[in-house]
Protein backbone atom coordinates (compact mmCIF):
# COMPACT_ATOMS: atom_id res chain seq x y z
CA UNK A 1 0.00 0.00 0.00
CA UNK A 2 2.75 2.79 0.69
CA UNK A 3 4.67 1.74 -2.64
CA UNK A 4 1.37 2.56 -4.61
CA UNK A 5 1.29 5.85 -2.32
CA UNK A 6 4.85 6.76 -3.59
CA UNK A 7 4.36 6.09 -6.90
CA UNK A 8 1.12 7.98 -6.98
CA UNK A 9 3.47 11.00 -5.14
CA UNK A 10 6.38 10.68 -7.79
CA UNK A 11 3.92 10.73 -10.65
CA UNK A 12 1.76 13.83 -9.68
CA UNK A 13 4.93 15.85 -8.86
CA UNK A 14 6.05 14.79 -12.58
CA UNK A 15 2.66 15.81 -13.99
CA UNK A 16 2.59 19.34 -12.27
CA UNK A 17 6.37 19.78 -13.44
CA UNK A 18 5.30 18.96 -16.76
CA UNK A 19 2.00 21.66 -16.34
CA UNK A 20 4.21 23.94 -14.97
CA UNK A 21 7.06 23.63 -18.41
CA UNK A 22 4.06 23.86 -20.30
CA UNK A 23 2.27 26.85 -19.55
CA UNK A 24 5.99 28.58 -19.40
CA UNK A 25 6.64 27.22 -22.93
CA UNK A 26 3.48 28.99 -24.29
CA UNK A 27 4.00 31.95 -22.66
CA UNK A 28 7.02 32.57 -24.44
CA UNK A 29 5.96 31.47 -27.67
CA UNK A 30 3.08 33.55 -27.70
CA UNK A 31 5.42 36.48 -26.31
CA UNK A 32 7.70 36.07 -29.65
CA UNK A 33 5.28 35.52 -31.73
CA UNK A 34 3.46 38.70 -30.42
CA UNK A 35 6.79 40.49 -30.98
CA UNK A 36 7.56 38.96 -34.38
CA UNK A 37 3.81 40.25 -35.26
CA UNK A 38 5.18 43.91 -34.15
CA UNK A 39 8.39 43.55 -36.42
CA UNK A 40 6.48 42.53 -39.39
CA UNK A 41 4.35 45.21 -39.23
CA UNK A 42 7.01 47.82 -38.74
CA UNK A 43 8.44 45.65 -41.47
CA UNK A 44 5.68 46.20 -44.07
CA UNK A 45 5.03 49.45 -43.76
CA UNK A 46 8.37 50.75 -44.21
CA UNK A 47 8.37 48.51 -47.46
CA UNK A 48 5.11 50.21 -48.78
CA UNK A 49 6.62 53.46 -47.85
CA UNK A 50 9.96 52.64 -49.86
CA UNK A 51 8.12 50.85 -52.82
CA UNK A 52 5.45 54.26 -52.79
CA UNK A 53 2.42 52.33 -52.49
CA UNK A 54 -0.44 54.72 -52.44
CA UNK A 55 1.86 57.67 -52.96
CA UNK A 56 1.83 58.64 -49.29
CA UNK A 57 3.80 57.33 -46.15
CA UNK A 58 2.79 54.36 -44.07
CA UNK A 59 3.30 53.39 -40.14
CA UNK A 60 2.33 51.38 -37.12
CA UNK A 61 0.15 52.41 -34.51
CA UNK A 62 0.78 50.58 -30.77
CA UNK A 63 -0.63 53.08 -28.62
CA UNK A 64 -2.95 51.75 -26.19
CA UNK A 65 -5.22 54.73 -26.34
CA UNK A 66 -5.30 55.73 -29.87
CA UNK A 67 -5.75 51.34 -30.75
CA UNK A 68 -6.06 49.61 -27.63
CA UNK A 69 -6.65 45.83 -28.99
CA UNK A 70 -5.32 45.79 -32.25
CA UNK A 71 -2.09 47.18 -33.94
CA UNK A 72 -2.41 48.89 -36.33
CA UNK A 73 -0.47 49.20 -40.54
CA UNK A 74 -1.54 52.31 -41.75
CA UNK A 75 -1.77 54.33 -45.02
CA UNK A 76 -1.02 58.70 -44.28
CA UNK A 77 1.21 60.99 -42.81
CA UNK A 78 0.23 60.20 -39.33
CA UNK A 79 -2.71 58.01 -37.43
CA UNK A 80 -5.27 60.62 -37.02
CA UNK A 81 -5.18 61.36 -40.54
CA UNK A 82 -4.97 58.11 -42.01
CA UNK A 83 -6.90 56.62 -44.54
CA UNK A 84 -9.34 53.95 -42.59
CA UNK A 85 -9.92 52.08 -45.26
CA UNK A 86 -6.27 50.64 -45.97
CA UNK A 87 -5.90 49.76 -41.98
CA UNK A 88 -4.41 46.09 -41.87
CA UNK A 89 -4.98 45.51 -38.16
CA UNK A 90 -3.19 42.56 -35.84
CA UNK A 91 -5.17 42.11 -32.51
CA UNK A 92 -3.01 42.77 -29.43
CA UNK A 93 -2.28 39.39 -26.81
CA UNK A 94 -3.98 41.10 -23.24
CA UNK A 95 -0.68 39.48 -21.92
CA UNK A 96 1.79 41.99 -23.73
CA UNK A 97 2.12 45.66 -23.13
CA UNK A 98 3.21 48.49 -25.49
CA UNK A 99 4.52 52.23 -25.36
CA UNK A 100 5.63 54.41 -27.60
CA UNK A 101 2.45 55.44 -29.86
CA UNK A 102 3.19 55.03 -33.69
CA UNK A 103 6.12 55.14 -35.91
CA UNK A 104 5.73 56.62 -39.42
CA UNK A 105 8.10 55.81 -42.52
CA UNK A 106 8.91 58.57 -45.20
CA UNK A 107 7.88 57.61 -48.93
CA UNK A 108 10.29 56.20 -50.97
CA UNK A 109 13.15 56.77 -48.58
CA UNK A 110 11.61 54.73 -45.73
CA UNK A 111 13.20 56.87 -42.91
CA UNK A 112 11.66 57.73 -40.18
CA UNK A 113 12.02 61.23 -39.53
CA UNK A 114 10.44 61.50 -36.11
CA UNK A 115 13.24 58.89 -34.87
CA UNK A 116 16.01 61.68 -35.23
CA UNK A 117 16.93 60.06 -31.80
CA UNK A 118 15.95 56.32 -32.25
CA UNK A 119 12.41 55.81 -31.55
CA UNK A 120 11.51 52.63 -29.23
CA UNK A 121 8.85 50.33 -28.97
CA UNK A 122 8.77 49.13 -25.59
CA UNK A 123 7.20 45.67 -25.09
CA UNK A 124 6.56 43.87 -21.64
CA UNK A 125 5.49 41.03 -20.72
CA UNK A 126 6.86 37.79 -19.36
CA UNK A 127 9.85 39.42 -20.52
CA UNK A 128 10.62 43.30 -21.71
CA UNK A 129 12.08 44.18 -25.33
CA UNK A 130 12.62 47.24 -26.89
CA UNK A 131 12.17 47.21 -30.70
CA UNK A 132 14.77 50.39 -31.62
CA UNK A 133 13.50 52.34 -34.60
CA UNK A 134 16.76 54.92 -36.09
CA UNK A 135 16.42 58.04 -38.28
CA UNK A 136 17.31 55.78 -42.00
CA UNK A 137 14.61 53.67 -40.90
CA UNK A 138 16.02 50.24 -39.42
CA UNK A 139 14.32 48.10 -37.40
CA UNK A 140 16.22 46.63 -34.62
CA UNK A 141 15.08 44.07 -32.35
Amino acid sequence: MVEILVVIAILTALAVMGVIVGLDTYSRQSFNSELNDAVALLQRARSQSINNIGGTPHGVCFDPTKCPDENILFKGADFATRDANFDIKIEKSPAVGYSNSEVVFEQLSGRALACAMPCTVSMSGIRDVNITINYEGRIDY
